[in-house]
């Protein structure tokens, strides 16, 4: 019965303490999400719970990397296709996500800019993302990542996200002094091997010509559209 294993899962990984046992039921989760039954019935438990986010949102402070990836990819999902509008939770989420891109750990920051993608699309939260300067550790953690093709990558699609919003292309030119951020895109045009860290460079540079302040820098880096 799918529906009654969800059910156990669920409360199994709620009561417990211990991260071996957590990173076990997780696994166990990620490993049943793709059956159709189970996948269902994952959806049903979480949905009809009073609080489905605060299993997830607990593990947030744990030291271990599997837990932290599995428990904030799950917290981005659900935010994601959440019909209900949770600004508590995304907070408690975008702070946790922000001192992660703070910190100069690479595999660290790949998963958090990896679980804040599904979140970035949501517009109904973008005053949180203004509030919480989401974009500023997003562009400052770029050099901490840049021999880590697969972080980049996804510190760079989370800028692409971000910077379809006018508003954030206007808020980072403002405060862009410290970061540099078309000498740091175009270095990646110029150095990078891998074709999606290129092309996500463009995509980013392309939102950014909405901004006039960026196009002195782009022309004279020789970046032109």
């Amino acid at each position: 019965n799918p529906l009654a294993f969800a059910r156990a899962l669920r409360k199994v990984l709620t009561a417990s303490s211990e991260d071996p046992v957590r990173k076990a039921l997780l696994a166990l989760r990620d490993g049943i999400s793709d059956l159709p039954n189970f996948k269902a019935a994952l959806i049903e438990v979480e949905s009809t719970d009073a609080d489905p986010y605060a299993v997830y949102l607990r593990l947030l402070n744990r030291p271990d990397n599997f837990i932290l990836q599995r428990a904030s990819k799950l917290l981005g999902i659900l935010i994601r296709y959440d019909q209900e509008h949770r600004p508590d939770v995304v907070y408690k989420f975008l702070t946790w996500a922000v001192g992660e891109l703070r910190g100069t750990d690479a595999a660290r920051i790949l998963l958090t800019a990896s679980a804040l993608q599904p979140v970035l699309t949501r517009d109904v939260y973008k005053n949180l993302f203004f509030d919480l300067r989401v974009f500023d550790p997003l562009i400052a953690c770029l050099p901490h990542v840049r021999n880590q093709h697969q972080a980049t990558y996804h510190v760079l699609f989370s800028l692409w996200i971000l910077t379809y919003h006018p508003d954030v292309c206007r808020e980072i030119a403002e405060r862009d002094r410290g970061h540099h951020v078309v000498a740091v895109l175009h270095d990646f045009l110029r150095t990078s091997k891998k074709e999606k860290v290129i092309r996500l460079s463009v995509y980013v540079l392309q939102n950014l010509t909405r901004e006039y302040a960026f196009l002195g820098d782009m022309a004279s880096l020789g970046v032109i559209f």
